[in-house]
């Protein structure tokens, strides 16, 4: 018969609360011991270990940072203490324990011991004391739904202390003389005045260099490093005015500064703004080097595009194969009544980027 591995948590303390039906809760907050991980038990209702990649990047966290801690419980209430009333004082956990929130970083934990013999991950935890399934089923529950995702525009504000494009992006944002200028979301909720999220615009200045550098990606961290190493190829301060180019062109040709509700406007929609920037970035025509550059024969052609049409309003609201449709009818327009000086294409077709915003938001699993 197989001994039981009893956790252990170290620097632990012993806290008691009374819940709202006054009964007396006892919890244990500590750090879990690496050499005791194997002992926490999975019960039915969690869900399934994720994707190697997903395990890869909280393994990542555990080498280079910290994770949120997470939730136990332990069935009974045996547990013994050890250097009791000292810094090293540790607490032994005889029960069984089950993981209720952090099953994905306990997994990661365990698989950087195994891959990398001699780690330490730090790995904080809370362990209630005396549950049950029921308990921690209607625990589980409440901690995952319940829970507010963290927005991916917190995640790419949060990245430009480290990656330069997206500092410039920002500030670019708080510019009175940019057309966007505090009409872009880079905080958890989207305020009425605000037309595009941070994600939206970091993609698509991403696709509109694309022929210069990397640029074309969805996660926040691959876009965000893939942005300032093609700021590094096309400087600063050109990408900075190449931003206010697209974007005062867009002003121009149907107006930015007049919208009120975002709702109606078809050309400050994710697909519309990846479809033009992949337009312009696919061919010469707007080009002088490494500056954006739109000619007047173009701005008045292309700011006849029927953006009103309730098909056009369709596509730019849709993501999918709808921006591949919307980016041949725009190029049929501009092209249409011409048999010279027709668009040059000069770069060939790259994925497009995926419209959605939505993707993994935190590390803590």
């Amino acid at each position: 018969m197989q001994t039981q591995m009893h956790v252990r948590l170290i620097n632990a303390a012993l806290d008691t609360f009374t819940n709202p039906d006054g009964e007396e809760h006892f919890v244990l907050r500590g750090v879990l011991d690496p050499d005791t991980l194997g002992g926490i038990q999975a019960a039915e209702y969690q869900r399934e270990i994720l994707s190697g990649s997903k395990t890869n990047k909280l393994v990542a966290a555990f080498e280079t940072s910290t994770v949120p801690d997470i939730e136990l419980g332990m069935r009974g209430e045996k547990y013994q203490v050890r250097n009791a009333g000292k810094p090293d004082e540790v607490y032994i956990l005889l029960d069984p324990v089950f993981v209720i929130d952090g099953l994905q970083r306990t997994t990661a934990a365990k698989h950087l011991i195994q891959t990398k013999p001699g780690s330490k991950p730090r790995v904080g935890a809370v362990v209630h004391i005396g549950t049950d399934f029921d308990w921690e089923r209607k625990r589980f529950r409440i901690l995952n739904q319940e829970r507010t995702k963290l927005s991916t525009n917190v995640l790419l504000r949060n990245l430009q202390t480290e990656q330069p494009g997206i500092e410039m992006i920002f500030k670019l944002c708080a510019d009175k003389d940019f057309v966007l200028a505090n009409r872009v979301q880079w905080e958890q909720r989207q305020a009425r005045n605000e037309l595009i999220s941070a994600l939206t615009l970091c993609k698509t200045l991403g696709v509109l260099h694309s022929r210069f550098g990397p640029g074309r990606h969805a996660n926040s961290d691959e876009l965000a490093a893939a942005i300032s190493k093609t700021m590094d190829i096309v400087g600063r301060t050109t990408m900075r005015d190449n931003a206010k180019t697209f974007f005062d062109f867009i002003d121009e040709a149907w107006g930015i500064r007049r919208i009120v509700f975002a709702e109606g406007a078809s050309y400050i929609k994710t697909s519309f703004l990846l479809t033009l920037a992949d337009v312009f970035t696919h061919h010469k025509d707007f080009w002088r080097g490494t500056r954006l550059s739109i000619e007047t024969d173009l701005r008045r052609k292309i700011a006849k595009f029927p953006v009103s049409d309730p098909n056009i309003s369709n596509l730019a609201s849709s993501g999918g194969k709808s921006g591949a449709i919307l980016y041949a009818i725009m190029i049929n327009h501009i092209n249409s009544g011409k048999r010279s000086r027709r668009l040059t294409k000069d770069v060939v077709d790259n994925e497009r980027v995926p419209t959605t915003e939505s993707e993994p938001t935190s590390a803590a699993a």
